[in-house]
């Protein structure tokens, strides 16, 4: 009996351990997706009718990477452990090879039926359309008859309700339960976009136009915007020839937990429901 005991001890002892380990992973990789960074650059330019735009993302040092080169490839690369992963176009022209030959297979079957067969086959087919037509204007018939009913209904409700729809909507505007939602709301989608927004970017150009007053016009814009954008943006302005020569460039990270943590909280706010459910 005491053998036993030691044995049942003994496995539910490795079962836990077990448990304890798989829960342990499961945590790691939670915070791991959680806490860990998405890290995204990108930089482009245009000079005399030439562009082009990159782009790159990469998580958990560089272990997934997402890149995108304008003159390259119009679709992104998909890399995990330097591994690219196969792209749509590839997967459908190995689909349109399989295909062409399935349907090649199938007109030669086509071919080898015999015209009598083929005589009948018409006959069948033009027999059901007459059928169908007949059931499609029976339908269609039906169908109009319908719609004539629910837009008469629709424009007595609309003449009737209009003016108190209008009144409700108002009433919830003006009341305490919509101002708080929409503060709520507000604060969220300012620490979202302060999450996603870049850290560094800068956007350097040249720019000259045909007619020198709008040059002067974008210059003034972009001297009127100096105190804000000086470390980011510089503008020189051409009069003398009409060109466009411009850089850009941004870099940022964004953490999931940050957005989780936007959703939960105004998914689950009841008094932001409760106004959703009043716009309804």
């Amino acid at each position: 009996m005491s053998a036993f005991l030691a044995i049942l001890l003994t496995i539910l002892k490795v079962t836990g351990i077990v448990l304890l380990c798989i829960i342990g992973l499961l945590l790691f990789v939670l915070l791991i997706v959680l806490f860990v960074p998405i890290r995204y650059k990108a930089d482009g330019f245009y000079k005399d009718s030439d562009y082009n735009v990159k782009a790159k993302a990469s998580w958990l040092l560089h272990v997934v990477t997402v890149s995108f080169d304008l003159k390259a490839s119009k679709e992104p690369v998909i890399k995990v452990f330097g591994i690219k992963l196969k792209g749509k176009k590839k997967k459908d022209e190995e689909e349109g090879e399989t295909a062409e030959e399935t349907t090649e297979d199938v007109t030669k079957e086509a071919k080898e039926e015999t015209k009598e067969e083929a005589v009948e086959k018409i006959k069948e087919e033009s027999t059901d359309e007459q059928f169908s037509e007949e059931t499609a204007k029976d339908e269609e018939d039906k169908r109009s008859e319908k719609k004539d009913k629910r837009s008469k209904d629709k424009k007595e409700f609309k003449s009737e309700s209009v003016y108190d729809k209008i009144k409700g909507y108002v009433d919830i505007i003006k009341s305490d339960e919509f101002k708080e939602s929409f503060a709520l709301v507000k604060k969220q989608l300012c620490r979202l976009l302060k999450a996603i927004l870049p850290r560094k970017w800068e956007i350097n150009a040249s720019l000259g136009f045909e007619d020198p007053s709008l040059t002067g016009y974008v210059c003034a814009v972009s001297g009127a915007m100096y105190m804000w954008f000086r470390k980011h943006i510089h503008i020189v302005g051409d009069f003398d020839e009409e060109k466009i020569d411009a850089k850009a460039y941004f870099k940022g990270r964004i953490y999931i937990v940050v957005l989780v943590y936007v959703f939960l909280r105004v998914w689950f706010n009841k008094k932001i429901r409760h106004t959703i459910e009043l716009f309804r």
